[in-house]
């Protein structure tokens, strides 16, 4: 085996099928080998994980990290302690925010604002109504990791929804159409008042 920068030893490693005691190699910032527990490569640096778990970063798809306006629901440095505590390597947070991440303008301050707080990696769900249709090549050029849109309006928390929402059953087919022009995935918030 080859020079590695990093060897993770001896930790249990963790798989969707099953776990077992290995090292894991690490050349040029990859996962370079998982070899056996008694086999040892040289490494510039070796991590002893001897009783310590060694498993993939987990991704969560929704959060909700309300930093600055509504940080008493959830701040995105406590939000991002608890992530990485828990293994969660990024998240996705949702757009319903104050403001509500409608433009690129609100996007890309939201990214500066969780980039100066959160602890781990993360993407932005842009919020994608019939209001703001026009904007979605825009949003999806500012970086958003998908449009996000809810089937109806919620009018008692308006700051936090203007332009996310449908109000008619026509207005999804116009948003699906503009998003798939974008090839991101279009994220939908099926619930709807009868």
């Amino acid at each position: 085996m080859d020079h590695m920068d990093m060897v993770i030893a001896g930790g249990t490693m963790v798989r969707s099928d099953r776990s077992f005691r290995a090292n894991l190699a690490i050349k040029g910032g990859r996962i370079a080998d998982i070899v056996a527990d008694e086999m040892l490569a040289e490494a510039t640096q070796v991590a002893d994980a001897q009783a310590k778990i060694v498993m993939a970063g987990v991704i969560d798809t929704h959060v909700h990290m309300r930093s600055p306006d509504k940080e008493e629901r959830e701040a995105a440095v406590t939000g991002g302690m608890a992530a990485a505590a828990g293994g969660v390597k990024t998240f996705l947070d949702m757009p319903n925010n104050v403001p509500p991440v409608n433009c690129a303008s609100v996007l890309l301050a939201r990214r500066d604002t969780l980039s100066r707080q959160a602890l781990v990696d993360f993407s932005l769900y842009s919020g994608d109504g019939e209001a703001n249709v026009g904007r979605i090549p825009e949003l999806a050029g500012a970086g958003a990791v998908a449009p996000k849109t809810f089937l109806r309006p919620y009018s008692d928390r308006k700051d936090e929804f203007e332009s996310l929402a449908c109000t008619n059953d026509d207005a999804p087919l116009d948003i699906f159409e503009a998003v798939a022009k974008t090839g991101l995935v279009q994220v939908v918030h099926p619930e709807r008042r009868q």
